[in-house]
């Protein structure tokens, strides 16, 4: 990155956006970055199908491709592509297990309600950390619950299914990844159950928990995909060990976007294809629908992990690959209806065995196919077709529109709204069917009166109640009569060149249909001609372009009436003269200046020349050494606004040798350019006359001091080694930290290698006085409620004060923070000194003894029967109870909410009765305690 200026842009988000022969590039700030991101997100709720009708384990040859929505897509696609001819052991058998048994284990262990008061919780929804924390906790909490005994068993018989000494890959198969529009690779983990690690249920519980991987509830989260629909079927067959080779295949090519070709990404043994070794060359192959074609196939790089000249995938293996891509995408193609649709393909994962089997163990669709699809059910306004903007807009002028279906379901019985100049023309009521991926051009009756020149405002509406995203709904163009021929003019600026001289700017822009080739105008200074001038353009219809020319008047130093007046365009009168005069207040201001090029030669200095030239291509000077002539110092006017390329060039090409360089110094003194002279034929510099192009950009973080360990951290954004000062540049280091700094004032200073590019900063590091806080905290009675609560007590710094809960994303002025559910929080406070924030993680737990117990019997021996009930239930002290005090009992609803109050047990009671007729079919909780005991018991009323 040898351009500072795009180099420090490393690591940040950019904005950029091209126009008529110039370009933007530039940080983007927070709020464009922002807006970004939302116009990417759905408008509304994503439901993912979720079909619980299924509640068996299934052989993958009773699977068929429309039960997805009971198994998860990765599932399902497996199970067909046994039904597409491969060879036998190409595709791998097993089972799978249906979203049922996921939903109904999450019911079993109340994890629904778990999760909606951790996703409910302010904390949850700031504080990223908190957020991964306590994700991490609500997966170790899945992995450790109980699974119904039914489960249990089915899963065992499936287990008992596999032949012996079989260790069987469990892998995550939902109803929110491998599909069109939202490919979910990489969310969700799948697992291997060894020999030795007991009932498989531990790693069907282990993919379970992958559901709440952070990076996949970030991810539905971002796309709006609903967490409590999301479902997680698991696809199990035999683990595949020691693999020969492992890839990923495509059945178009769509890095290189070749015709009649597969795309194959293959790596060695058991390395990673998604996160390599950083030492490790994949092999790729472009592989030819035709083997007649060259060799059938084309490689495109080698592995480096096997011999020279040696392939990873050998003949036989690429041939086999041939056949089975073609078949896959073919088959694909038909199930998901977008036969002859270009771009479509199918994402495979293959792997070569231990014994030589080539075996496909994944397809999903290409994720850039569906790429822009933002919603199943979208139609979108995509363009007014006609009319156009043009100076022959008449009085009867029809419009039409195209309305697209981005979405992937067929969309139909709609309304197309015209609306001209906020005045609502006409609604058309569609019934017709747009297909996926396909678009219909309509056609409004009502002819419009284009006929004066001007702009007239369109803008269009498609509605449709299924739609689920909004951002294309509504399509804004303004549609222009123009004149055939017309310009209007703007000042620029008056600028002072080098040698006194003044140049003009005007900006010329072309309103009218034809392009301009030529403009005649007047500049008049002070009220006195500086005369007339002829430029010769090219500019086309509704863009511009600016003019500089050289004129001379009666300057003033400041407070010039500058102005500029258009006599012809092309030679003739401008249709419309509104705007062919401008006249402004102008100070001359003087951006050049010169750069001296020092070029000191070699023993062959008539090998050498150079030039400098502009952004447009504009060579601005040039010259070259010749004989007898070995150093030169050349002054060249420049604009210190713009940037420059310097091109040395050696025409024997072996560059300046000896001591031989060049430089370029601009006016403060300042090397903005040094080359050592060391290149072949041609050496090229940006010149930034303003030292810009070198400029550094660094960014001091402070840690103010509490007992004398302050910390200074200097970030910049380019990976080019810097040297770090903290005491104006009388020590260096490469080191961009300094710590256990005593409070005090540092002059920061950063410089690069060459020493010609620095960035200085002044800093202070203060004495912090907010370091002590008393922190309580009280537990919460159940994950599945919020009734812990934090209360802050600073005991040090200067009030007022400020407290956070969520790692200061949220500030407020009261200390104590109510209603919180469980979860490690992140406290910080500020005082009003502004200089340090005191920084605490404060958990709220479960409180001790309070868990959830789902066997009728606990360690105090009480009894909850029957269990499932319809009515009622008993609570029943066990004969061998000794409790020193009576019990009370309380019964809570699915959402913590009191239902049944106040009964008890003790040594004279040791039975009672809680009627459950009244109240609906769930799970409800029972809480037995006294002033030593305190626990939840659950029960399920049918």
């Amino acid at each position: 990155m040898s351009i500072d200026s795009i180099a420090n842009l490393l690591n940040n988000y950019v904005y950029y956006k091209a126009e008529n022969e110039t370009f933007q590039f530039r940080e983007a700030t927070l709020e464009e970055v922002n807006n970004w991101y939302e116009a990417l997100r759905p408008t509304e709720p994503q439901i993912p199908e979720r079909d619980l009708s299924i509640t068996e384990i299934m052989p993958l040859d009773d699977i068929e491709f429309d039960m997805s929505t009971a198994f998860g897509a990765k599932c399902s696609n497996v199970a067909t592509m046994r039904s597409f001819g491969l060879p036998e052991g190409t595709i791998p058998d097993g089972f799978g297990i249906p979203f049922y048994f996921y939903d109904e284990f999450m019911q079993y262990n109340n994890f629904y309600l778990e999760a909606q008061v951790m996703i409910d919780n302010s904390a949850f929804q700031n504080d990223i950390n908190f957020r991964i924390d306590r994700l991490k906790m609500f997966r170790d909490d899945i992995k450790d619950a109980p699974m119904p005994q039914w489960m249990m068993d089915q899963l065992q018989s499936m287990h008992d299914d596999f032949p012996a000494g079989t260790k069987v890959r469990c892998r995550s198969s939902t109803n929110n990844e491998d599909l069109p529009g939202f490919s979910g690779a990489g969310l969700y983990t799948s697992k291997t159950q060894h020999l030795d690690e007991g009932h498989i249920s531990k790693s069907i519980k282990q993919v379970y928990a992958s559901m709440w991987n952070f990076r996949a509830y970030e991810e539905r989260d971002f796309y709006r995909v609903d967490h409590f629909m999301a479902a997680m079927g698991v696809l199990c067959h035999p683990n595949f060990e020691e693999e020969k080779s492992n890839g990923v295949g495509i059945s178009i090519d769509p890095i290189y976007e070749t015709e009649n070709t597969f795309y194959l990404n293959t790596q060695l043994g058991e390395s990673l294809i998604t996160n390599p070794d950083p030492n490790s060359l994949p092999e790729e192959i472009l592989l030819y629908e035709d083997p007649e074609e060259a060799a059938g196939y084309l490689v495109l790089q080698l592995s480096n992990l096997v011999d020279q000249g040696q392939l990873v995938m050998d003949q036989s293996y690429l041939d086999q690959m041939r056949d089975y891509l073609s078949v896959i995408h073919n088959e694909f193609a038909i199930l998901y209806d977008v036969e002859g649709i270009e771009g479509f393909g199918m994402d495979i994962e293959y792997k070569v065995t231990a014994d030589d089997q080539l075996v496909i163990k994944q397809a999903r669709p290409w994720v850039s196919f569906w790429a822009d699809i933002k919603a199943d059910n979208d139609l979108e306004l995509t363009e007014f077709t006609s009319p156009t903007s043009a100076s022959d807009l008449g009085s009867n002028e029809i419009i039409s529109a195209i309305v697209s279906n981005t979405g992937l379901n067929p969309m139909s019985d709609f309304t197309l709204t015209l609306i001209v100049d906020e005045q609502e023309i006409e609604t058309l009521t569609i019934s017709e069917t747009i297909e996926p991926f396909s678009n219909v051009e309509f056609q409004f009756e009502t002819l419009q009166d284009f006929s004066e020149v001007g702009d007239y405002n369109l803008t269009g509406i498609v509605s449709d109640t299924d739609d689920e995203y909004g951002n294309n709904d509504t399509l804004r163009y303004t549609l222009n009569k123009i004149h055939q021929l017309e310009a209007g003019v703007a000042l620029g600026t008056l600028n002072q060149k080098c040698n006194n001289e003044v140049e003009a700017t005007i900006i010329v822009t072309n309103n009218g249909g034809n392009t301009i080739n030529s403009v005649q105008f007047e500049i008049i200074i002070n009220g006195e001609s500086a005369g007339y001038f002829n430029e010769q353009v090219d500019i086309t219809s509704l863009s511009e372009e600016k003019i500089s020319v050289i004129v001379d008047g009666d300057f003033q130093a400041n407070d010039n009436e500058v102005a500029v007046s258009f006599i012809s365009i092309n030679g003739q009168v401008d249709q419309d003269s509104s705007n062919d005069y401008a006249v402004s207040i102008l100070n001359i201001q003087s951006t050049y200046d010169f750069v001296t090029l020092i070029i000191n030669g070699d023993s062959y200095p008539y090998e050498t020349s150079w030039a400098v030239i502009d952004l447009n291509d504009n060579i601005i000077a040039s010259g070259e050494l010749g004989n007898g002539i070995d150093e030169i110092e050349e002054e060249i006017c420049l604009d210190y606004t713009s940037c420059y390329s310097l091109f040395v060039y050696d025409s024997y090409g072996d560059g300046i040798l000896g001591d031989g360089y060049f430089s370029v110094v601009n006016s403060f003194g300042q090397i903005i350019v040094y080359n050592d002279g060391d290149f072949t034929s041609q050496a090229i510099e940006l010149v930034c006359p303003d030292g810009s192009g070198c400029a550094i950009n660094a960014d001091v973080v402070v840690t103010h001091s509490l007992n004398e360990d302050g910390i200074i951290s200097i970030w910049t954004s380019s990976s080019e080694q810097f040297n770090y000062s903290i005491d104006g540049g009388l020590n260096f280091t490469t080191e961009n930290t300094f710590s256990a700094l005593t409070p005090g004032q540092y002059n920061i200073f950063v410089q690069d290698e060459s020493g010609l590019c620095t960035y200085e900063e002044t800093v202070y590091v203060e004495e912090c006085v907010l370091t002590a806080v008393d922190v309580s905290a009280t537990n919460v009675t159940s994950v599945t409620v919020a009734n812990g609560s934090i209360i802050i007590t600073p005991t040090s710094g200067l009030s007022p004060y400020l407290f956070s809960i969520d790692n200061g994303q949220n500030f407020q002025e009261d200390n104590e923070f109510y209603n919180l559910a469980v979860g490690n929080y992140n406290v910080v406070v500020q005082d009003a000194s502004g200089i340090c924030e005191y920084e605490v993680n404060i958990p709220v737990e479960v409180e001790e003894g309070t868990g959830i117990t789902t066997n009728i019997f606990d360690t105090n021996d009480i009894i909850i029967y029957p269990n499932p009930t319809k009515n009622q239930i008993y609570i029943e002290l066990a004969s061998n109870s000794d409790l020193s005090e009576e019990i009370i009992i309380q019964v809570y609803d699915n959402a913590g909410r009191l239902v049944s109050d106040a009964m008890s047990l003790d040594d004279n009671k040791t039975k009672t009765m809680i009627s459950l007729s009244e109240l609906e079919s769930g799970i409800y909780f029972v809480k037995c305690y006294n002033n030593t005991f305190n626990n939840y018991f659950k029960v399920i009323k049918l």
